[in-house]
């Protein structure tokens, strides 16, 4: 296939520029006015299958939910100051058009090294996770590091605690890691898989047994550890998370700017051995969310004789009355004889010495 200098080709939402080998993003909302249906009609537009651009969709899905929250209708207007960000939003988003995302990720067929990483971050607002592709090149000692893919989705109306989203956030970082290892692993030998997080409560829950928690933490740690390994999770702190953007999401104009989004934090291009990925040791798990434990508690039930006993304060009526129970359960006569006082007087004395002396009887 011939390509001239100008072509573009139009590949899932992105084009691609065969000359430059880049994917750009271009941007035409030609809709004007501010409601929810040309809201949801112009986000539609914006189809970014690999989540090169997710902070900026997260940031326009977010105006969407306010409106949901406001009870606006399909067609209504806004209150002014929805209306006055999404004009801004609008005004933005041709900004995008100046960004270039390589398609080549430095892969080639030579001794490299290839190193997977993946962060995860969760605010109120939403949650997500970010993978990007670390390749060491031994020969001339040089790093690249590119961004792969990225997913986020807002959190929902219902009030969520922040903890068990951002152990959401980590399930979706390890489906993106568990998709994208199976994909390169066939092409390419992968060294190995990071994951980082800044929630040391999410870390806590990742690093233990599913069983100790309720079936929300359970579930959902369970599916971590059957994508990927638990030990590949490390701690990173807030301001090194490059993911903070897909939970909180950035503006066309914050986002070609970002330090963080397009190449991760600064160490990620130093060698592995000074990457942030001490063990977590952390025991800082929300204790809310752990499983009650029932312990099976047996009650001894004291003689029936015993019982008596305790409601009766009358020596001789307690002898009588215990006679006539043993009349009933044929085991005396119902001739009334002295020895029945002391065959009753033996009977109590050893329920009394059953319940209290059982010790000793053995």
């Amino acid at each position: 296939m011939e390509l001239d200098d100008g072509d573009q080709l139009k590949i899932l939402g992105l084009h691609w520029l065969p000359t430059e080998d880049n994917f750009v993003f271009r941007v035409n909302i030609s809709e004007q006015g501010c409601t929810k249906r040309i809201m949801l009609s112009s986000i539609a537009r914006m189809w970014d299958i690999m989540g090169f651009a997710a902070p900026v969709v997260l940031y326009a899905k977010l105006m969407i939910k306010s409106l949901w929250l406001h009870k606006i209708d399909w067609d209504a207007s806004p209150p002014r100051e929805i209306v006055e960000s999404w004009d801004k939003f609008v005004s933005e988003l041709p900004l995008l058009q100046n960004v270039k995302i390589p398609r080549h990720v430095g892969v080639f067929i030579d001794e490299r090294i290839l190193t997977i990483v993946g962060f995860s971050d969760a605010s109120e607002k939403a949650y997500g996770g970010v993978v990007y592709l670390h390749v060491y090149n031994q020969i001339t000692n040089s790093t690249s590091i590119t961004l792969l893919c990225a997913k986020t989705r807002v959190a929902p109306i219902k009030t969520v605690s922040l903890a068990r989203l951002e152990l959401c956030s980590a399930l979706i970082l390890s489906n993106l890691l568990r998709s994208v290892y199976d994909c390169y692993s066939s092409r390419h030998k992968i060294t190995q898989l990071f994951a980082f997080s800044d929630s040391t409560v999410t870390l806590s829950w990742i690093h233990s047994s599913p069983h100790r928690w309720k079936s929300f933490v359970a579930n959902r740690i369970t599916k971590i550890h059957e994508n990927v390994n638990p030990e590949i999770f490390y701690h990173v702190s807030g301001k090194e998370n490059p993911a903070d953007c897909l939970s909180r999401g950035l503006s066309p104009a914050q986002f070609i700017d970002h330090p963080l989004w397009m190449h991760g934090p600064p160490w990620l291009k130093q060698k592995i051995a000074d990457w942030p990925t001490q063990p977590y040791t952390g025991l800082l798990a929300d204790i809310s969310e752990e499983k009650p434990v029932a312990f099976p508690v047996v009650e001894i039930t004291p003689p029936l004789l015993y019982k008596l006993a305790t409601r009766i304060s009358s020596w001789s009526k307690l002898l009588r009355i215990v006679i006539y129970i043993f009349r009933f359960i044929r085991k005396l006569p119902h001739k009334f004889e002295i020895d029945h006082l002391y065959i009753a007087e033996t009977e109590i004395l050893k329920c009394l010495q059953q319940t209290h002396f059982e010790r000793e009887r053995k």
